[in-house]
């Protein structure tokens, strides 16, 4: 079945130009307009737009991968998928900054050194960045969503909203879900979900 799957991403790239993956960010400095890997604080993507930003400065969207791009995959392989994908193909159509950590296979991104590191990053960002600390946003993708939900009910005073995708609270789940009573959530969850069921 491996095999076969391959075969098939090999041709969808081929046929939507993925046949190079050459939008895959390298090492650098944050430059506007193009996606960067670094490993200060911990290893992720960060993207600013090009031009000015707005009054008050760019949102900011972080962005929670799926297990998939856990460490020790190599780091630029968090831009496969979701907005850090769309920082590299078309980094034109971003009007938002987004910062991508990357977690260890054997963490969460609830974890308390997870999170203190992320927090740590947009903070630095923050302060280096023409940012708006008032619209920070959180996201992520299966593991990344059970990561949003949980990050966000730790810490809800961080975040302005959350979209978490595939993904749920744990347990306590009442504690959990108070925490986020007055944030902003738009979550998305297919029904027929096998790997992470929509209700349990």
């Amino acid at each position: 079945m491996r095999g076969v799957l391959v075969i098939f991403v090999t041709a969808a790239m081929a046929s939507d130009g993925w046949d190079t993956l050459w939008w895959l960010p390298s090492d650098g400095d944050v430059t506007p307009g193009k996606q960067v890997a670094s490993h200060k604080t911990m290893p992720h993507l960060m993207f600013v737009p090009a031009g000015p930003p707005p009054a008050g400065g760019w949102p900011l969207l972080v962005f929670l991968h799926g297990q998939g791009e856990s460490s020790p995959t190599p780091l630029p392989r968090v831009a496969i998928q979701g907005p850090p994908q769309t920082c590299g193909r078309a980094p034109g159509t971003m009007k938002m900054a987004v910062l991508s950590p990357q977690k260890p296979m054997s963490s969460q991104f609830y974890d308390n050194d997870v999170a203190d590191n992320i927090e740590a990053l947009v903070d630095m960002y923050v302060a280096s960045q023409k940012l708006d600390v008032r619209r920070i946003y959180l996201t992520g993708l299966s593991q990344g969503s059970i990561g949003t939900w949980n990050l966000a009910a730790a810490r809800p005073a961080k975040w302005a909203a959350i979209a978490p995708v595939s993904g749920g609270l744990r347990p306590p789940f009442k504690e959990a879900a108070a925490a986020l009573k007055d944030t902003p959530i738009w979550a998305f969850h297919a029904p027929n979900d096998v790997i992470l069921p929509v209700a349990i």
